[in-house]
């Protein structure tokens, strides 16, 4: 509308009957148009407003497919598409990937999506975020001046009171932050940014991943956990039945955060090593679900997870569905998984771990 307003103002101002010729018999016509003219241009303001409206392009596409038919379809889709399941709740699936065979058909079962490299991922619906996430005042990262107003809301166990980052002398896990001796070695700095990078830049990487993450949940009002422990290597990682990577001298931290993001990297979806936060999301999504009670998962959970204090022995994810439990596989026991919370100078959280 801009362009074809400015042409006309041009051929009126320069043409034979030119505004100049018109101008003082328009001193009259404006005072009794004016009041016309006004209710005119709104009338264009409103046109213009419900033409957007109508034609505005969403970003993500709401098919209302139910999770039965896109296995039906059995098609993955070109664009990040809302379906439902079997009880109408949404689940948001990326671009590139499709609603898994096997997968169940409601949320609190476990909605599987796979990509086309059959990596497989399970959805955790997430309903209040404010149970994961807290966004109040900024939050230092150690030993550098990076900040973020969004961390983890994380309480300390033995008294239920809410840690307080900023706070000297608690000692609890800790995300988004840096380690205080680990984080500022030069060669764990490289190992994820490449040569020339800082601590500065690697705090920066951390706090903007988180911020992100916690958007994307914000947006979707959910996320996607791997279906399985990491298996492949770290040169080609994958989320599929095998035989799990596991954390040596040669495998570190960094050498497996640096591979969790290789598995998905598109515009539509974005893998990393899970947080923290999202993994107390899926233990209270299993509680919520009716899967496991709540001692269960806080307190014992043999019943679905592969110990070696039970006489069992490491075996191959994905193998044994004993030990899957809403379609994710071996989160208790096997193998312990490592997070993005920062513990000590020199550690991260590992859940999952092996009761010894």
């Amino acid at each position: 509308m801009l362009l074809i307003l400015a042409g006309v103002t041009i051929s009126f101002t320069l043409g034979e009957d030119g505004i100049f010729k018109r101008a003082q018999e328009g001193i009259e016509i404006y005072k009794n148009e004016s009041i016309n003219e006004e209710k005119e241009i709104d009338k264009i303001v409103n046109y213009i407003d419900e033409f957007n409206n109508e034609n505005k392009v969403e970003d993500i596409y709401n098919t209302g497919t139910t999770i039965e038919e896109a296995k039906r379809q059995n098609k993955y889709y070109h664009n990040t598409t809302i379906i439902k399941d079997k009880n109408l709740e949404n689940v948001v699936i990326p671009g590139g990937f499709k609603v898994s065979q096997d997968s169940e058909v409601e949320v609190n079962k476990g909605i599987v999506i796979e990509d086309k490299f059959q990596n497989q991922f399970v959805w955790i619906p997430v309903q209040n975020l404010g149970r994961m996430v807290i966004k109040e005042n900024d939050l230092r990262l150690s030993g550098t001046e990076i900040t973020t107003n969004i961390y983890t809301n994380i309480r300390i166990s033995s008294n239920d009171t809410l840690y307080e980052p900023n706070k000297p002398g608690q000692v609890a896990s800790r995300e988004p932050d840096m380690l205080s001796e680990e984080d500022f070695k030069q060669a764990n700095i490289e190992n994820i940014l490449g040569d020339g990078k800082t601590a500065e830049n690697l705090a920066q990487e951390f706090a903007s991943e988180y911020e992100n993450m916690v958007k994307s949940i914000e947006k979707n009002k959910g996320f996607y956990i791997g279906r399985y422990e990491l298996t492949g290597n770290l040169d080609q990682p994958t989320e599929k039945a095998g035989q799990p990577i596991n954390a040596n001298s040669d495998n570190n931290w960094y050498e497996l955060y640096k591979a969790c993001k290789k598995i998905t990297s598109t515009e539509y979806a974005q893998s990393t090593m899970v947080y923290g936060c999202q993994w107390d999301e899926i233990c209270q999504w299993l509680i919520d679900s009716g899967s496991m009670t709540e001692q269960q998962v806080n307190e014992d959970s043999k019943g679905f997870g592969n110990y070696l204090s039970e006489g069992g022995k490491l075996i191959n994810t994905g193998s044994n569905n004993n030990w899957k439990i809403n379609q994710i596989y071996d989160m208790a026991g096997n193998y312990c998984e490592w997070t993005q919370e920062a513990f000590s100078g020199t550690n991260r959280v590992a859940r999952g771990e092996l009761m010894q």
